[in-house]
């Protein structure tokens, strides 16, 4: 992603094995990622940070904390005076004087910086400026610069990499590369994962983080669209400003969670809920403007798909209250709420009208025996029953004809969590974190909706545990043509507690793959703590999960699209889907804070048949994508008054292969420039950008290599409405002009 922003380099302090930031989680035998970057011989504090896709970006850690500096006028505190002082945390030099001060900022980073340059930050959070900062630096170079030629200078982080740049160029040397999946001292980085807890806290802030981000992103594509159906519709003021209420939520304190109550309840929830809202109105009204402007023959549904490659998927859309029932008997499910439902295609980033027809190929099929209810399509067989508390008893898979599951899945256990909202108990010193006895009473569950299309059943299970007694709803669905099961958990997490849903396999998994922000990564769960009720290693995924076995097998997947917290225990998924932790009497470091909000969690569990080991092949995110990103939907009557002057179809813009388009959107800066941001799950690879005509011209277009950030730079080989470009990494933005 730096990479991809034109980022030129990235400094960070908080890392496994730093001073203050308890205690050391890694596997057994594995140094901390400080200790690697603090050895004399094979570390550096500048290196080369490779991403899995060969994205590169300069790093810097900031060692002894980003506020290293803030003491500098401090006299008679102790400082750190070698790297193994620092490494120990056991300052030893008591110093006297500014001058001194600086000497030992010297002493500990000289021996561990590749280049000549050092670093040192001045401003903590919340802090005033440093008092006659440009005072202290002017008594350095007058008193101890004739001596020691070293310099001092007040300069940004961005001044620091441009002279270490320039020394290695000067010198034609170059800083070691190093990813999390090295192999030796001096290729390896895994800043392995911990203050883990706040994955998982406050999830209704990532939850309309998440739906608010995709909503504008499809009024961005959409207001694109009319453009090139030359719709005049300008609604880039108002996308701004939802875009800039929406932009405080990416805080460290904000979409994490982590902020105290007063700030949580006070003005993080109620902004979210107006972005949403706002977001909801605008997509609404865009697609109401493009509704007008489409002449239909017949009675038809609207599609819209937001996302970069043609798909056929579930798609639900309102029905008018005094809509002709010779119209009704046409629509294929009307669900339980009164929408209308069908399976349908849309191309990528457009449209598509479909005549509303009755029939269907497929249909869910059910059986109730008492206790447990069996649906299944051609894909997979689920079983829910009122004795397994609402778990799945069962999961065939239809090619294999074999159960996913070794025991109950989608069970709910409910740890006892003395940690806060920014560490799980588990991570925490002195701190309790076990399973909790629940007992539980399930009550009657209610078959909501038959198929043809979708299959969905409502139950509820009630929870005695030590705060009290909780009520959960468990709804499942399935539609035809999919291989996963929609699952969503809804009620309120008890006080001080975490609450986890639990997937056991038919086999041990031996490593999941996850998705990141823009790609992908392998991991293998390891022994966090000492703790015996819960231990390993919690991960932050985004969209898909899934796992293996030793023989590269995949068991199942899971798919979601705003709990990220997920991990694995010897065969079992685990997945962390809400937290109230209030951290009352444990040893935690952070703000307090509670969440006792009701959360619909959603996510589904995906059979093994159709997905390889090999996530490069784009599928699996294709298919959690279209889940966490459902086709948009509206009803278009024959005879409605329109000014027919859009066609009944229309794709802004695709791309070849397994590649996807993440967004297109007008320049913020440009308004004549189209950005379209591509991924490419696998790299090196070349790939062609196909683009609307009426748009972009009907001779070569002008396209432009870009940054993230919207600054053009090269120009890309183009032949007629088509760009050609050879990826060398997972994310690129092209920049086309209009005509």
């Amino acid at each position: 992603m730096m990479e991809a922003l034109g980022v030129e380099g990235v400094a960070f302090s908080r890392i496994p094995g730093a001073c203050d930031q308890g205690v050391n989680h890694n596997p057994p035998g594995v140094k901390s990622a400080s200790e690697i970057l603090m050895d004399r011989n094979t570390g550096g504090i500048d290196f080369t940070w490779i991403a899995n896709d060969g994205s590169t970006t300069f790093a810097h850690w900031l060692p002894g904390h980003y506020c290293a500096g803030d003491n500098i006028a401090c006299d008679y505190c102790y400082e750190y005076s070698t790297p193994e002082q620092l490494l120990a945390c056991n300052a030893q030099h008591m110093v006297t004087s500014t001058n001194d001060h600086i000497q030992q900022y010297i002493n500990t980073r000289a021996p561990i910086s590749p280049t000549s340059n050092i670093y040192v930050p001045i401003g903590c959070d919340f802090s005033m400026p440093v008092h006659e900062l440009s005072k202290i630096v002017n008594k350095w170079n007058s008193e101890i610069y004739p001596t020691t030629k070293t310099f001092a200078i007040i300069e940004s982080f961005a001044f620091y990499v441009d002279l270490v740049n320039k020394e290695l160029k000067e010198k034609s040397e170059s800083l070691l590369v190093r990813n999390y999946h090295g192999t030796s001292p001096e290729t390896s980085f895994r800043p392995s994962p911990y203050w883990t807890g706040f994955y998982a806290s406050r999830m209704g802030l990532k939850i309309r983080h998440y739906e608010a981000t995709r909503t504008l992103l499809g009024s961005e594509i959409l207001s694109v669209i009319h453009d090139g159906l030359k719709l005049r519709t300008n609604v880039n003021e108002k996308l701004f400003d939802i875009w800039n209420d929406l932009s405080p939520s990416t805080h460290h304190d904000y979409i994490t969670g982590t902020a105290t109550d007063y700030v949580f309840n006070g003005e993080q929830k109620p902004l979210l809920e107006k972005v949403l809202k706002n977001a909801n109105i605008l997509k609404r009204d865009l697609l109401e403007k493009l509704k007008a402007s489409i002449s239909v023959e017949k009675d038809s549904v609207l599609v819209y798909n937001q996302l970069g490659f043609d798909r056929t998927a579930l798609v639900e859309y309102d029905l008018p209250k005094n809509i002709d029932l010779t119209v009704l008997k046409n629509v294929k499910q009307i669900s339980y709420n009164g929408k209308g439902l069908s399976i349908e295609h849309a191309p990528s980033l457009g449209y598509q009208t479909s005549e509303l027809k009755s029939q269907n190929n497929e249909k869910i099929q059910y059986t109730f025996d008492g206790d447990c209810y069996t649906f299944e399509n051609k894909l997979l067989s689920a079983q829910v029953c009122k004795s397994t508390n609402w778990g799945i008893k069962s999961f065939i898979d239809s090619r294999t004809n074999q159960n996913a599951l070794s025991s109950i899945g989608n069970e709910l256990k409910f740890y006892y969590d003395g940690g806060n909202i920014y560490r799980f108990g588990f991570e925490n010193e002195n701190c309790e974190y076990y399973l909790q006895d629940a007992e539980a009473t399930p009550g009657e569950a209610e078959v909501l909706e038959k198929g043809p299309i979708r299959f969905r059943i409502r139950s509820s299970v009630s929870y005695n545990v030590a705060s009290g007694n909780h009520k959960m709803i468990f709804d499942y669905q399935l539609v035809v043509g999919e291989p996963f099961l929609r699952i969503n958990v809804t009620g309120s997490s008890p006080y001080s507690t975490s609450v986890t849903t639990n997937f056991p396999l038919r086999d041990d998994i031996s490593k999941i793959t996850h998705g990141t922000p823009y790609h992908y990564d392998t991991k293998k769960s390891f022994a966090f703590s000492e703790n015996q009720h819960f231990n390993a290693s919690i991960e932050a995924t985004h969209n898909f999960v899934f796992a293996e076995n030793s023989k590269k097998q995949v068991l199942a997947a899971v798919y979601h699209g705003s709990t990220p917290a997920w991990s694995y225990v010897k065969d079992t998924i685990v997945g962390v889907i809400g937290r109230n932790t209030p951290g009352s009497g444990c040893e935690g470091k952070g703000a307090d804070g509670t969440d006792d909000y009701v959360h619909s969690i959603l996510y589904t569990l995906r059979v093994p048949s159709g997905l390889s080991s090999d996530a490069s092949s784009g599928k699996v995110l294709k298919e959690a994508l279209s889940y966490n990103t459902p086709l948009s939907g509206t009803y278009l009557s024959k005879n409605a008054e329109t000014d027919n002057s859009a066609p009944d179809h229309y794709s802004l813009a695709s791309v070849s292969g397994n590649s996807i388009i993440t967004t297109a959107k007008n320049g913020d800066f440009d308004d004549h420039t189209v950005f379209f941001r591509i991924y490419n799950p696998r790299t090196p690879k070349n790939i062609t950008l196909t683009v609307d005509s009426g748009l972009f011209g009907n001779g070569n277009v002008r396209a432009y290599n870009a940054t993230a950030l919207e600054r053009i730079a090269s120009p890309i080989q183009s032949k007629d409405n088509t760009v050609s470009l050879n990826a060398q990494r997972a994310l690129y933005t092209i920049g086309i002009k209009k005509v």
